[in-house]
């Protein structure tokens, strides 16, 4: 498996869904970044943290880590080395699968090499492009799209869409595999409300929501401030927490905020969360915004659910497929403040009824994303990839030794 970025989503997500392979599959190998944090810790598979090595030297030595357009241009440039690194293993190796969790420009032009080496080669599109977009997105990825052996979409919308942006890709290669919690190797889960709200220095006892994650436009801030302008005006000691990294300027939120009047109930957190600080703020909110714009899935949903906190999501991409509507949380229309803010007070101004909504969060969350599901579900597709017609008897372990 190949995931470059070593943090994140899509790093957890890769962690997670390997430690669940390992028992059925012989020999599973991860290469991902130099500068994950987990290179340290004892895993159940391979770890070869051998990608962008010399961007994060760079980085480190001439400390550019807050030097947002640098470090891309830094990764951009090393790429192919990257792959220089996953071809020569592969060619040495000849692993049967290869399954990358994210991909660039250069996967579509080296995808022929694979490919000659009899390597079958698997995508899970966590996006259908790049978010956002980069020109000529369209046109890589629809020839990347066509030549992949399986592709995993983790929503049915991602499907649709995919063969309405796509045309001519075969669909019967398109897996619909739901997200489990990315946060699953951290076992955070289970910090009282009342240490996580004395550790961030939040009220005791007001209601709290919370948006979490990278701050992108596409994530639709500005419409949860509005929505949580309106929730001020019933609930005067509701609380807003938004935590996390700006990509760009946060000014436009903050002319919002002073707009609205409401800077003495939104307590801003502006910076990368590391992973071991999450579980505070999870544990000190009683719901968690989605307002997305745009978007296909979102870990935060199944990361909310772990704490056993409701959510309030727009109907975008796939976010609807994660909710139960009135059982882990509530769904409205993007853009819709006002709708946002109503099904937030609802959850918010009834205490047995969020009560309610928790115990409903947690039932949800067990039987619906289990990393060993998710496991089962993609070892399907590797075997389905790899088996050929006229063999029989071949046992999992036997039909994928790499």
């Amino acid at each position: 498996m190949m995931e470059p970025l070593g943090k994140g989503g899509w790093a957890q997500y890769s962690y997670c869904l390997l430690s669940q392979l390992v028992p059925p599959l012989a020999d599973v190998v991860l290469f991902t970044s130099s500068s994950t944090r987990f290179k340290d810790m004892e895993l159940p598979y391979t770890l070869k943290p051998v990608l962008f090595s010399v961007a994060n030297a760079i980085i480190t030595i001439f400390k550019l880590q807050q030097a947002r357009g640098v470090r891309r241009l830094l990764k951009a440039l090393e790429i192919p080395l990257n792959h220089l690194k996953l071809f020569m293993y592969c060619l040495v190796k000849k692993p049967d699968l290869l399954h990358f969790q994210a991909a660039y420009w250069f996967e579509a032009l080296i995808i022929p090499l694979y490919r000659i080496l009899g390597i079958k080669l698997i995508y899970t599109a966590h996006d259908l492009l790049h978010h956002p977009p980069y020109p000529g997105d369209r046109y890589t990825f629809r020839y990347l799209y066509r030549r992949l052996n399986a592709i995993i979409v983790t929503a049915a919308a991602l499907k649709r869409e995919m063969g309405s942006l796509f045309p001519g890709i075969d669909e019967s290669k398109i897996e619909v595999i739901r997200m489990g919690n990315v946060d699953e190797l951290e076992k955070t889960a289970g910090m009282s409300s009342s240490r996580a709200r004395s550790l961030l220095s939040l009220p005791p006892t007001a209601p709290i929501i919370l948006f979490f994650g990278i701050i992108r436009e596409y994530k639709g801030l500005e419409v949860l401030i509005r929505a949580f302008s309106l929730v001020t005006a019933k609930l005067p000691e509701a609380c807003l927490v938004i935590a996390g990294e700006p990509v760009g300027s946060f000014a436009p939120y903050q002319e919002e905020i002073d707009r609205l009047n409401i800077n003495s109930r939104v307590k801003l957190f502006l910076q990368f969360i590391p992973q071991t600080q999450t579980a505070a703020f999870f544990a000190a909110a009683d719901l968690v915004a989605v307002p997305y714009h745009d978007s296909y899935t979102s870990a935060i949903i199944p990361l909310s659910y772990s704490h056993h906190r409701p959510v309030v999501v727009s109907r975008v991409g796939g976010l609807a497929e994660y909710v139960e509507e009135g059982v882990s949380g509530y769904t409205f229309a993007p853009g819709d403040y006002r709708s946002m803010a109503e099904k937030m007070i609802l959850l918010l101004s009834d205490s047995e009824g969020l009560a309610r909504v928790k115990n409903g969060v947690r039932r949800y969350y067990g039987s619906n994303f289990s990393w060993k599901k998710i496991a089962l579900a993609t070892l399907a597709v590797y075997r389905r990839v790899t088996s050929r017609p006229k063999e029989t008897g071949i046992t999992q372990t036997q039909d994928l030794r790499k």
